[in-house]
């Protein structure tokens, strides 16, 4: 072929090639465009986000000639592979991190703040978040807390529960893990050392701090609440308060609750299968003594949003060596941990599996979760449940004054985790009044699934009303002959019989079948008349009677 020829050949076949590599190259961009939206739009089928809580970190002068000599590193050195080992580790700050501002308080009281290089350790240490709504934040006022928020964020450690104005104390902190959004709350609900005025920290408010929680939980994959309750107690239990408002987070939306409590060590308890971890006790306290040596630190594992996992991870903080040095447990003292905790956890009917040097919770399933309602109603059936079926009516006053301080709600919220308590051959019955009658059924019902179903659904829809017919409802209760009459009410009778001795004096008529009568008063005026009526109905009857403060 001659040159002519071979250069016209190859002209005629450059535009076929060209449209050929565009009409290719077309193909595979919509093919990886179309790959991209699928593989956003349909996530891994197992997506698991896990997350490391401790407990409190409190720093201060006493530590300090030791951070400088040996480095600020030197307090999470033996932790930090495991604060690492999880997408977000948390923990709350019982200190200010700065050098400047003044003890509010004189020599006479503790007061804790750390040197400004910690907010980097803490950040190396593997850290992702703080929750400042702790009791010693604020001693030495305002600047430096504005310094402990500044160097935490700038050595990319997010804070949540305080700030210099009441709007930022509140905000939320978000996490990208993954292909979700990780949301973080964090409120006081204790007496702390200083007031506000110092600068903001995040009050536990009820109603407010349900409604955030309800709408947040909406717009986020996990939404996780820790809340701190301020001075230690006496006792390692945990209290119907504590447990009341812990409910109430999960069921306005929390996917997982963190408490804690100064120096106190309490369980977890799986509720709603969502995880409640009341206290993890001190996991840096300067360089003191501790009340709890032997500790535990959760890492929570979710799938697709839902509990798969908590590991309990044994800790070691009463190093005499080093006091203010968290460490891993092994072996026996391993052992010993996880068992105390183990037991813990029993009180709130939470199942721990010990292997080797770890502990384990696994969810129940959602079905099961009310093993403990907040007013501890399904466990005062349980406790004084004879041979045969129990037989339960519940009265609900629906007054006006219910509809205040979400008592109505939480009340809802309690009865209905006592209902599901339930065992199938039990009977239950349900009465709400205000200043009429309504019996949810003329007799009572079994307690099948189905029933149970149907009655949780007539709760979730009450409306309040107005008046408080209490005598007429424990009337028709009582006639209703159950085993157990459960009375949830916050007010002062105001129709039927008005008087608390006539009432007294009627029930004893009215209760032919010594039904045991269990009162809940809802309210914080518990010294009026109606307080002192349900008492002595408990007290009179076999009963108990259960207190709930609500703020």
């Amino acid at each position: 072929m001659n040159t002519f020829l071979f250069k016209n050949s190859l002209l005629r076949q450059v535009p076929f090639s060209l449209k050929f590599l565009r009409w290719n190259f077309r193909i595979l961009f919509q093919l990886t465009i179309s790959f991209i939206s699928l593989t956003a739009a349909y996530p891994s089928e197992k997506e698991e986000i896990s997350l490391i809580a401790v407990g409190d970190i409190t720093i201060g002068s006493e530590l300090t000639p030791i951070l400088k000599k040996s480095g600020v590193d030197i307090v999470f050195s033996e932790v930090s592979n495991l604060l690492q080992s999880a997408d977000i580790s948390v923990a709350t700050l019982n200190t200010s991190i700065s050098d400047r501002g003044e003890p509010k308080y004189g020599l006479n009281h503790k007061a804790f703040r750390a040197i400004p290089d910690l907010a980097g350790s803490i950040s190396k240490a593997g850290f992702d978040l703080m929750s400042l709504t702790t009791p010693h934040l604020l001693d030495f006022g305002t600047e430096a807390l504005e310094d402990t928020i500044q160097l935490l964020n700038n050595s990319h450690v997010k804070t949540i529960g305080a700030g210099l104005t009441e709007e930022d104390a509140n905000k939320p902190a978000w996490f990208n893990v993954k292909t979700a959004q990780v949301a973080f709350l964090a409120y006081s609900h204790g007496r702390f050392f200083a007031t506000q005025g110092d600068g903001f920290i995040s009050r536990a408010l009820h109603s407010s701090m349900i409604e955030k929680v309800t709408k947040l939980s909406k717009r986020a994959d996990l939404l996780i609440v820790m809340t701190h309750w301020g001075k230690p107690r006496q006792t390692t239990e945990v209290t119907k308060r504590q447990q009341f408002f812990a409910h109430a987070l999960v069921d306005a939306g929390a996917d997982l609750v963190l408490c804690q409590r100064l120096h106190m060590l309490q369980g977890t308890e799986i509720y709603q299968g969502k995880p409640i971890v009341y206290s993890l006790a001190d996991f840096v306290y300067d360089n003191y003594d501790k009340q709890y040596t032997r500790i535990i630190s959760p890492k929570i594992t979710f799938c697709n949003g839902e509990l798969k996992l908590i590991e309990l991870i044994p800790v070691w903080v009463g190093n005499p060596k080093a006091k203010y040095q968290p460490q891993i447990l092994n072996g026996e003292l391993a052992k010993l941990a996880l068992e105390n905790y183990q037991f813990l956890c029993k009180e709130l009917n939470t199942e721990v599996i010990i292997e080797s040097n770890k502990g384990f919770i696994y969810p129940r399933p959602p079905k099961n979760h009310s093993q403990q309602d907040a007013f501890g109603i399904g466990d005062y059936v349980e406790k004084n449940r004879g041979n045969k079926p129990e037989k339960v009516v519940y009265l609900l006053d629906i007054s006006s004054s219910m509809n205040r301080q979400n008592k109505l709600q939480l009340a809802v919220s309690a009865i209905k985790d006592a209902i599901n308590m339930l065992k199938p051959d039990d009977q239950f019955n349900l009465i709400t009044f205000d200043s009429k009658i309504d019996l949810y059924s003329k007799s009572t019902l079994a307690a099948t699934p189905e029933n149970i179903s149907a009655a949780c659904k007539f709760l979730d829809q009450l409306q309040h009303g107005s008046g408080t017919n209490l005598s007429t409802a424990i009337e028709n209760g009582l006639k209703l002959t159950p085993s157990t009459l459960v009375v949830v009410s916050d007010g002062t009778p105001s129709r039927g019989i008005r008087n608390p001795e006539k009432i007294w004096e009627m029930v004893h008529r009215w209760n032919i079948s010594q039904t045991r009568i269990m009162t809940i008063a809802l309210g914080n005026d518990h010294s009026n008349n109606n307080v002192k009526l349900l008492q002595q109905l408990a007290s009179d009857h076999n009963g108990k009677m259960v207190s709930i403060n609500i703020k």
